[in-house]
C-alpha cells in the first residue's frame, strides 16, 4: 500500500462513526456557544510559525522521543510485515547517532533534526504509513507518540499534520487539533477538503456552528468525483449545524 492509499484508509475509517457523535453534539439542548480557547483560529501562517517553534523547544528533549516515537513505529512496521523497511530505518539512526547527539542548541534553532541529518523523506512516509496502522488498532497515545518525533524529524509534511489533527480528534484534544489542522493547510500547496471537513469536526465540539458551516461548505465545494463519501459527510455535518443555529434565530 502506497503512502496515499494509507491516508486514503485513514480518512475512510474516520468518516465511520462521526455522524453519531456529532448528532449528540448538534442536537444538545444548549444553545450556548462555548469559549473557543485564544488564538484558536488565528491565521494559518502564524500558526506555523507558533507550532515551529513549540518543535523546536520539544528537540531538547529528543532522545526521549526517539526512544517512545519510533519504538512505536518499528513495532507497527514489524506487524505490517516489513521487517525489512524497519531494518533500514534502524540501521539510518545507528549509523548516525553520534552525529545526532552532537547537534548543537544553535543548530537546531536554524532547521529540523532531519534536515541537518538529512534525513531521506521516504523514511519518513513509510514511518508516516506505520502510524496509519497504530490508529487501526486505535492505539492513539502510541501513535502520537510517533507523530511527534516524526515532527521533530521534519515538520514541513503537511500529511503528518493531517494525521496528527486525526489523532488528536479521537484523543478529544480538540484545540490541538484546531491547531494542526491549520498548520497542514498552511503547508499544503492546494485546498484540501478532507482538512476543512476535520477542522470543521473539532469547532463543532465547542459550538462553533457558523464556523464550522463554512468550513463544510468549503470542503462540499472541493470535493471531487473520488470524493463521495466525504462529501456526504460534509453535508451532513452542515445540516447538523443548521439545527442549533436555527433554534438560536
Amino acid at each position: 500500500m502506497n503512502n496515499k492509499e494509507s491516508i486514503q484508509k485513514l480518512l475512510n475509517k474516520t468518516i465511520e462513526d462521526e455522524e453519531f457523535i456529532i448528532n449528540a453534539i448538534a442536537n444538545s439542548s444548549s444553545t450556548d456557544t462555548l469559549p473557543l480557547p485564544e488564538n484558536a483560529l488565528e491565521s494559518a501562517e502564524s500558526l506555523k510559525i507558533k507550532k515551529t517553534l513549540e518543535i523546536k523547544e520539544e528537540s531538547k528533549n529528543f532522545s526521549k522521543s526517539l526512544d517512545i516515537g519510533l519504538g512505536s513505529i518499528i513495532q507497527a512496521l514489524n506487524d505490517q510485515d516489513k521487517s525489512d523497511e524497519a531494518d533500514d530505518i534502524i540501521d539510518w539512526f545507528e549509523e548516525h547517532l553520534d552525529r545526532m547527539a552532537n547537534i548543537t542548541p544553535e543548530e537546531i534553532e536554524k532547521e529540523s533534526f532531519g534536515k541537518i541529518m538529512n534525513f531521506p523523506l521516504s523514511y519518513l512516509f513509510l514511518m508516516h504509513q506505520a502510524i496509519t496502522h497504530l490508529i487501526d488498532l486505535e492505539k492513539y497515545e502510541e501513535a502520537q507518540g510517533a507523530l511527534t518525533f516524526c515532527l521533530l524529524l521534519n515538520a514541513t509534511i503537511p500529511e503528518i499534520w493531517f494525521t496528527n489533527g486525526v489523532v488528536l480528534q479521537k484523543m478529544n484534544k480538540h484545540e490541538e487539533a484546531i491547531y494542526a489542522f491549520g498548520i497542514a493547510d498552511a503547508l499544503n500547496t492546494k485546498e484540501d477538503p478532507y482538512i476543512y471537513a476535520h477542522m470543521a469536526r473539532s469547532l463543532m465540539t465547542f459550538k462553533l456552528w457558523q464556523e464550522a458551516e463554512e468550513f463544510l461548505v468549503k470542503a462540499v465545494n472541493l470535493c471531487q468525483e473520488n470524493d463521495a463519501e466525504l462529501l456526504v459527510y460534509s453535508q451532513n455535518l452542515i445540516k447538523f449545524c443548521e439545527a442549533p443555529k436555527q433554534r438560536m434565530e
